[in-house]
């Protein structure tokens, strides 16, 4: 009886431990196909291409959507493959290594897709240990598009360190115009100021070169001025039709070899600019320039929009600078030329006997005075009137700034009076060149005038420093009184002042 008892409660026990058991592993696998599904739904649904493969075979194990999409592939073509058919086989052998060293930080790499298109991607490998075997999960980041914002975005950075480059020179540029333009302000001379033009264009256009061309006075020809590189309309003058820009008033370019070139124009350059230089309304030369002949083929067919307005800037700035200093020189002779003759006149004579007395008394030297007078030019004045006798006086004045040296002053003092200074001339010298002078003026003619007589006699009066005199107004003085002598004597001859000082000043 208690055998009995003892067996059924064992039964009962062993029972029960047996529904528990089944209970658990009922749950347990409950649970497992829950997590599988949790597992399945999660792998899938991840935003990432992710798969995982044999880390020995290389097979594929499992895959989701994400990277089905990613390389084009369906779940059965994809699971077929082994890993090594996705990537270059020279970066598997790199990849196990790092699997092998542990590390598992995110590397870049390129993945190929179904169409043979390779693709750069990020990835993350796990190395896992899965019922015994290993396997390796990789997750793929397409870094496609980051790296196309990257490019963009250097190329941003490039675009705008040239654009600050470009701003910088074109400053840079301004800087030196700006400095272009005051030194040509500050210049005397026309001549002066296009000696300046060669030293900073060539700074301001380095891949250029170029000639500044100026038209003559008689607006029938332009000639070249200056220039630097290769000029090649040095030692050229040519009309003003030759220039497309003079003919248009307006900046030609031509480009690639397209479009009328310039006669004047020699260069095999494909590319030429022409500026004119204007100045209220009139043209008064050319800026012309191309590109250096050792630039590349490309940078010789085009002009940048930006270098062809810097040029015009640049011939704004010139054609200011020469109009003006062409105005002062014109306001200077204007003060200091007789504007029948164009000779110096009395105010300048004057000025100038005393700086070359100066010189003379510095030197040791001697300086001539000559006082000279047309004969019977107001009876030839009256006979034939204004304009013959101007004309006269003209024709006179000519010869004797060509019968003179460099250094000589030739001056209107007056009327048909005229004043000759000599420096470092003695008395003996300053009587045979006027000789010769005289002889000279009596071959003159008077052109257009005909059925005048046109020998043209003069008589003068000669004073020389230190000998007559250690001033201008003893010297004018004293060949004046020559002169007079001169005239009563005759006329058409030469006298010297008689009247020396006691104690002569010594040089």
């Amino acid at each position: 009886m208690t055998l009995t008892i003892v067996t059924i409660t064992a039964v009962i026990v062993i029972g029960c431990c047996l529904w528990n058991r089944h209970q658990i592993l009922a749950a347990w696998q409950q649970d497992r196909t829950i997590f599988k599904h949790r597992y399945r739904v999660l792998f899938d649904e991840t935003p990432k291409p992710t798969y995982v493969f044999d880390l020995q075979t290389l097979e594929f194990i499992d895959v989701n959507r994400a990277a089905l999409q990613h390389y084009g592939y369906t779940r059965d073509e994809f699971l077929a493959l082994t890993a090594d058919k996705i990537r270059p086989a020279d970066e598997m052998v790199l990849l196990l290594e790092r699997i092998n060293a542990g590390n598992q930080t995110p590397c870049m790499t390129r993945h190929r897709k179904k169409d043979g298109s390779l693709i750069d991607v990020e990835v993350s490998v796990h190395h896992l240990e899965i019922e015994s075997r290993s396997v390796v999960l990789v997750s793929v980041n397409d870094v496609t598009d980051r790296q196309k914002a990257e490019q963009e975005l250097k190329q941003a950075h490039a675009n705008l360190f040239s654009s600050v480059n470009e701003l910088r020179k074109r400053e840079s540029d301004l800087r030196l115009l700006a400095v272009l333009g005051e030194m040509l302000q500050s210049c005397h001379t026309t001549e002066e100021a296009r000696s300046t033009v060669p030293q900073f264009l060539p700074q301001i256009f380095p891949d250029y070169s170029g000639s500044l061309l100026s038209i003559k006075e008689s607006r029938n020809l332009v000639e070249h001025v200056a220039g630097w590189g290769d000029c090649v309309t040095k030692d050229l003058a040519f009309p003003p039709g030759d220039c497309w820009a003079l003919r248009r008033g307006a900046t030609h370019v031509m480009e690639e070899g397209r479009g009328p070139r310039c006669k004047h124009s020699t260069a095999d350059s494909e590319a030429t600019i022409c500026i004119p230089m204007m100045a209220q309304g009139d043209a008064i030369g050319v800026l012309h320039m191309i590109p250096n002949s050792d630039k590349d083929a490309a940078s010789r067919k085009q002009i940048p929009v930006s270098v062809q307005n810097l040029a015009k800037a640049a011939a704004d700035q010139i054609a200011l600078a020469l109009t003006n200093i062409r105005f002062r020189e014109a306001l200077q002779n204007q003060s200091i030329r007789d504007p029948l003759t164009t000779l110096f006149n009395r105010r300048y004579m004057e000025e100038s006997l005393e700086r070359e007395l100066h010189r003379a008394q510095r030197n040791s030297g001697g300086v001539a005075v000559i006082m000279l007078d047309l004969d019977h030019f107001k009876s030839f004045n009256d006979m034939y009137g204004h304009r013959v006798a101007d004309n006269m006086l003209r024709v006179f004045a000519r010869y004797l700034q060509r019968a003179v040296r460099l250094a000589d002053i030739v001056c209107r003092y007056g009327g048909e009076e005229f004043v000759l200074i000599l420096p470092s001339t003695t008395l003996e010298e300053a009587i045979n060149r006027l000789a010769e002078v005289q002889e000279g003026a009596r071959r003159l003619t008077i052109e257009g005038d005909v059925g005048i007589p046109a020998q043209i006699t003069f008589s003068a009066g000669i004073a020389v420093f230190p000998l007559h005199g250690a001033d201008s107004e003893t010297l004018l003085r004293g060949a004046d009184r020559a002169l007079y002598d001169a005239k009563q004597s005759g006329r058409d001859r030469i006298s010297v002042e008689s009247n020396v000082p006691l104690d002569p000043p010594r040089p």
